[in-house]
């Protein structure tokens, strides 16, 4: 090999090696951008199936009235608490006039129907669970309004693929209530579903 040569050959060698050497960032860089997600769904939602009125019938002394609604609680948690209160500080059945207008008197003697807790609901209304007569208390009063948990229909109960149904019986018996007048009587309540422990 000539003395030409060899220089030639040893050049090239020192060239690709200083090429070799080159930090990265004398090229030109790419990048692929990804967004790293995780989506956290607790959510959990009550319905009633369009129904808004449970309505116990015409009753007299001799005659009670009782009617169910279906609760549906749904949602993506495993476990929720369902209950029911009343809309507002007063949970007696209070007597309306033709335009839905409380007609409430001051004593209330004549124009409320309490809600109580009971084997039966003799003089008062009152609900339960999934028509429930195997217990003494099995009628419980409507609580009033409150922002606690409210679980007097389901306690930590599992939400099975992601609904579960609730049948809630409401009645209603005025016996021993001899001075009420006639009419309408109503009152507001609230489903409430929260996720459960």
């Amino acid at each position: 090999m000539s003395k030409i040569a060899g220089a030639m050959a040893a050049l090239g060698v020192v060239a690709g090696l200083g090429v070799a050497a080159l930090p990265m960032a004398s090229y030109a860089a790419e990048s692929a951008p990804v967004t790293i997600r995780a989506t956290v769904d607790s959510s959990i939602a009550v319905t009633t199936n369009e129904q808004s009125v449970v309505d116990l019938g015409t009753v007299n002394g001799s005659n009670a009235g009782q009617n169910t609604i279906k609760v549906t609680v749904s949602g993506s948690v495993a476990k929720y608490n369902l209950g029911v209160i009343d809309e507002d500080d007063n949970n007696d059945m209070v007597w309306k006039d033709a335009a839905g207008t409380d007609q409430s008197d001051a004593t209330k003697t004549a124009t409320t129907i309490s809600s109580i807790t009971g084997s039966d609901l003799t003089g008062g209304w009152g609900f339960r669970k999934n028509n429930d007569h195997t217990t003494a208390s099995a009628w419980a009063a409507v609580p009033v309004y409150t922002t606690a948990t409210v679980d007097n229909l389901a306690q930590n109960a599992e939400l099975t693929d992601g609904k579960q149904d609730t049948i809630v019986e409401f009645g209603v018996d005025i016996t021993g209530l001899t001075t009420l007048k006639n009419g309408l009587y109503e009152d507001d309540v609230i489903f409430v579903a929260t996720a459960g422990a």
